[in-house]
């Protein structure tokens, strides 16, 4: 999905939900929100202080793009709001007709309807990722307060972010307004993988989708 900056005043957030700007020190809640989170789907990527802190794993990437949710005295929850543009654009190629003679319209109205501005071809999209999303018990209260707190954060020339949650995920209901992308998962193997394929149950997916 793709959700535009935000306009006006902040997202109210919830009682006893107080959303933190990450740093080294709290890296390691970081981790273990990650970890015990990501064990609850399927084909989330398992990530180490090591790797948030890697070059080359994480390029890009720094503890401060990090929002922490602290609920109850603990981190309930987290995301990161990843610039990958440095190292990796979308860029516009063409448009049809009938979308060419409407951009102009569409990017004046784009910020109220919650539609992603078109650039110019040639142009890229100006978009973060939100990545790195966990939250406890899949608490949308939890997760509207850090998608809010990513829609004011968002660098100076970027447009909106990219998150993904799958159909049926509870923490749909905290993106607001948004732009839908629908997207399919398809297993695929040799005939020495066929368990592994066989093995997939009935967990939600959550793959990271700054890393596909």
């Amino acid at each position: 999905m793709a959700i535009p900056r935000a306009r006006g005043r902040r997202f109210r957030v919830s009682p006893g939900i107080e959303v933190r700007r990450g740093s080294v020190e709290l890296l390691q809640e970081i981790v273990s929100c990650l970890d015990r989170n990501g064990r609850r789907y399927q084909f989330t990527p398992r990530w180490t202080i090591e790797d948030l802190l890697s070059a080359e794993r994480t390029p890009g990437l720094e503890p401060r793009d990090f929002l922490v949710a602290i609920a109850g005295g603990r981190v309930a929850g987290c995301a990161a709001t990843w610039d990958q543009r440095a190292f990796k654009q979308v860029v516009v190629r063409g448009y049809s007709r009938r979308l060419a003679r409407w951009r102009r319209v569409l990017n004046l109205a784009g910020p109220w309807a919650g539609v992603p501005a078109l650039p110019a071809v040639g142009r890229p999209l100006e978009f973060v990722y939100l990545s790195h999303v966990a939250v406890d018990d899949d608490r949308p209260d939890v997760a509207a307060s850090l998608i809010s707190e990513a829609r004011h954060r968002l660098p100076a020339d970027a447009n909106y972010i990219i998150t993904s949650f799958a159909d049926g995920s509870p923490m749909l209901a905290a993106a607001g307004r948004h732009r839908t992308y629908r997207s399919e998962l398809y297993l695929a193997c040799w005939a020495d993988g066929q368990h592994l394929v066989e093995s997939i149950d009935a967990r939600l997916p959550h793959p990271e989708v700054a890393i596909l």
